[in-house]
């Protein structure tokens, strides 16, 4: 942290051209240098997301053109979330974070394509990422949740897209004893499950509400960090 404190206070020493405008971050304070257009503090923990309150401010600000450099693909995806409209609902963005992205875990020899083909193939989860996004963004799930049991179903389609079990613990069994599976090639269990999908509507839930410069997030340990 120190580091970058001090590579921030010597980029603020640099000379500026007076039509540019450059703002930089140190902590919760943001450094305006050149054209002064002032920003709030952020407390966002992320740079992921700490991007996109800069992007709000430039539009408020009259930016025409705005062009974002990364490295980072959870940058692009969570920018691809409210590119049409600041607000606007993206579901990708939580398939993105449940299966696996630069804070939550992905599934052992599963990732995101693999997910992504069996969404086309079990379209009915659709409506779990939609619920998710619209209503609040911390919805804390439980194992008769409707939302966690079609997630589940997919996770199942992911490992055996011919099976027909409704949830992991089956599919397990069925995989393991049935199909010879080696223990690391079958679902987690449904609790390990339930806990892994918590820490992803956490992350989640802080991606939803990244146009806020001070976010209000509920307590961690409540979803198994």
């Amino acid at each position: 942290m120190e580091l970058f404190e001090f590579l921030s206070s010597k980029v603020a020493d640099c000379s500026i051209s007076p039509e540019c405008s450059v703002h930089i971050t140190a902590g919760e304070h943001v450094t305006c240098v050149g054209r002064l257009i002032e920003m709030s503090s952020c407390n966002h923990e992320e740079a992921d997301t700490r991007i996109v309150v800069h992007v709000k401010h430039a539009l408020e600000n009259g930016a025409k053109s705005i062009q974002v450099r990364t490295v980072d693909t959870d940058v692009v995806v969570a920018l691809t979330g409210v590119f049409h409209d600041l607000s606007q609902i993206n579901a990708d963005l939580d398939l993105w974070v449940a299966f696996g992205c630069d804070t939550t875990s992905a599934f052992g020899g599963k990732g995101k394509k693999s997910f992504w083909q069996s969404w086309n193939a079990y379209e009915e989860v659709t409506d779990a990422f939609v619920h998710l996004a619209i209503s609040h963004p911390f919805e804390h799930l439980d194992l008769h949740s409707e939302s966690f049991q079609r997630i589940e179903r997919l996770v199942v389609v992911v490992y055996d897209k011919t099976s027909n079990a409704k949830n992991v613990c089956s599919a397990r069994m069925e995989l393991f004893s049935q199909k010879s599976q080696a223990v690391d090639k079958i679902p987690p269990t449904q609790n390990a499950l339930l806990q892994h999908i918590w820490r992803a509507v956490y992350q989640a839930g802080i991606s939803r509400t990244c146009m806020l410069s001070q976010q209000t997030n509920p307590c961690s340990t409540a979803y198994a960090w």
